[in-house]
């Protein structure tokens, strides 16, 4: 292992999702959206700054193009069942370790990690699992869990694979009743759709709304789209 100073989190912000930019698309085009980022807060910049006294991290449910895989850990693990993903994210080399697993069979030592995270993961659960699941996270973390999940039941049209569909929704209690420190993401809830896509037209018009808002509903998570759930489980 090797340890890099938590400073270097902050700095490597700014190469988070630049995957979403083309390739052709370089100078004034890559500055703009940097500036985009930060400006309009999104959701990555916040997980970076719940991360940024973390070194070891469990990233479960990782998929193929983990949120995290630009952030600089001592250690850090994915794990996910959905093969293509896994196989993509092997080639990418997003994790310093992979593992091809359920998470909800998954077993490590209590306190194993500074942080435990999934992402876009739970929803994917049926309510049950989902606690047991979260249950399980809090006994592997040291420092913090965090979750980020739809707020309410989001149905997912386009899911061709089982694991790719939802089949549970999170609501604000649910998490406050554990204990999670929740916050609002993505902007107003009622701008948003099936698959996080803008719901009217002309779409950049509402999706520039959309985050605008996220600074003022960052502080009303009930009226947000996603929420963002952290709990510090330090003895």
């Amino acid at each position: 292992m090797y340890f890099i100073s938590t400073s270097s989190k902050r700095k490597n912000v700014d190469t988070l999702n630049l995957r979403f930019i083309s390739p052709h698309r370089k100078g004034l085009v890559r500055l703009l959206y940097l500036y985009y980022l930060r400006f309009f807060k999104h959701p990555l910049i916040y997980i970076v700054n719940e991360l940024e006294d973390c070194e070891e991290v469990l990233d479960l449910g990782c998929g193929r193009y983990s949120p995290i895989s630009s952030i600089h850990f001592s250690y850090c693990i994915g794990v996910d069942l959905f093969l293509p993903y896994f196989h993509e994210a092997k080639q990418r080399k997003t994790h310093h370790e992979l593992i091809h697993a359920d998470i909800r069979r998954l077993e490590f030592k209590p306190k194993s990690f500074d942080a435990v995270i999934a992402l876009d993961v739970i929803e994917h659960l049926t309510k049950k699992e989902g606690f047991e699941l979260i249950k399980k996270m809090e006994q592997m973390a040291r420092k913090k869990v965090i979750l980020f999940t739809p707020n309410g039941y989001v149905h997912q049209t386009n899911s061709h694979y089982l694991l790719q569909m939802h089949k549970s929704g999170w609501s604000l209690n649910d998490f406050r009743k554990m204990g999670y420190i929740c916050k609002g993401m993505n902007g107003i809830k009622f701008l948003t759709g099936e698959e996080a896509h803008v719901k009217f037209r002309p779409t950049l018009l509402w999706q520039l709304i959309r985050d605008l808002s996220q600074k003022i509903i960052y502080h009303f998570p009930q009226c947000a789209f996603h929420l963002l759930c952290v709990k510090e489980v330090r003895e």
